[in-house]
């Protein structure tokens, strides 16, 4: 019974799987305080303990079991049968808490026994031994991430300085490719994004053979400058969705549909036998009656 020190870790062959290597990593870089066991120590609920015995298998390299696990005792034992290793904790009355009853936290197992410990490294487990490196003292991020992360990444900003030459390139690599970039003066002088619009050769070329019903919808954005994507799409013969056009504006209303409408008509007929399906906005109906006043709606 005690306090599990750090066991010397498995040395593993340098050609295993490098499925490991991401996991590795992240034990290595992380710098993760309090997974220590004693008898006593109390956790906030069940998904606390198992979070807490992860990471503690984790750091020290060995893999476990859950013996039992209910809602009032949860035992671990060590992956190997003959390993005398164990955790037994049960729930505290009236609340959620869960108190380490009992441990032996001594390994005989062999090094092959413990070689899987990976397999308990969830997406939360590692997500939980990155966290430190991407908080600073308080809640936030770390002073100048934001900065670092635009340097390797490029600004979202800088971005939008970059879409004529990506349209370029864009109907370069795609003939036949229609799309179209709007843009304002502020009161400085200096061009402002508005619009964008691009419908693929591809989706161009395939429409014809798509059934006549078109689905038009809009999403917003997420970030410092927000925004709404709008979609349009059609159905093949298989019942599967087939993309036609995406536009980017600033939101959901009169203006912008028209201006996406107007772009669509340019690879969509206004024919009566077509029919657009979409939600109740109420500026959609209105940009379709002015841009395709033959269409059932």
């Amino acid at each position: 019974m005690g306090v599990f020190g750090r066991d010397a870790a498995p040395d593993l062959d340098n050609n295993i799987d490098g499925g490991n290597t991401v996991v590795n990593q992240a034990i290595d870089d992380a710098t993760y305080e309090g997974d220590d066991i004693f008898v006593g120590r109390v956790y906030k609920n069940k998904e606390d303990f198992k979070l807490k015995m992860a990471i503690h298998a984790l750091q020290r390299k060995f893999h476990f079991r859950h013996t039992r696990s209910d809602k009032k005792v949860v035992l671990l034992n060590c992956v190997a049968d003959s390993c005398p290793w164990r955790v037994y904790v049960i729930r505290l009355e009236d609340c959620d808490n869960y108190q380490v009853r009992s441990a032996c936290l001594e390994h005989t197992c062999s090094v092959e026994a413990r070689s899987n410990y990976h397999k308990q490294a969830s997406a939360r487990v590692v997500g939980e031994f990155m966290r430190p490196q991407y908080m600073g003292a308080g809640s936030g991020p770390r002073p100048g991430e934001g900065i670092a992360m635009d340097g390797a990444r490029g600004s979202m900003g800088n971005s939008y300085s970059l879409l004529p030459a990506y349209l370029h390139a864009l109907k370069a690599a795609n003939p036949g490719t229609l799309t179209a970039l709007e843009t304002i003066v502020d009161e400085l002088g200096n061009q402002r994004f508005k619009y964008l619009f691009f419908a693929l050769a591809a989706s161009i070329n395939g429409l014809k053979f798509m059934r006549k019903v078109i689905v038009i919808d809009g999403v917003h954005l997420r970030g410092n400058y927000g925004g709404c994507v709008i979609t349009a799409s059609a159905q093949d013969g298989n019942f599967q969705i087939f993309p036609v056009a995406f536009g980017i504006v600033d939101s959901e209303n009169d203006r912008a549909w028209e201006w996406f409408l107007t772009m669509l008509r340019q690879i969509l007929p206004n024919d009566p036998t077509v029919t657009f399906v979409s939600d109740m906005h109420s500026s959609i109906y209105s940009s379709l009656r002015k841009v395709f006043p033959l269409l059932s709606l």
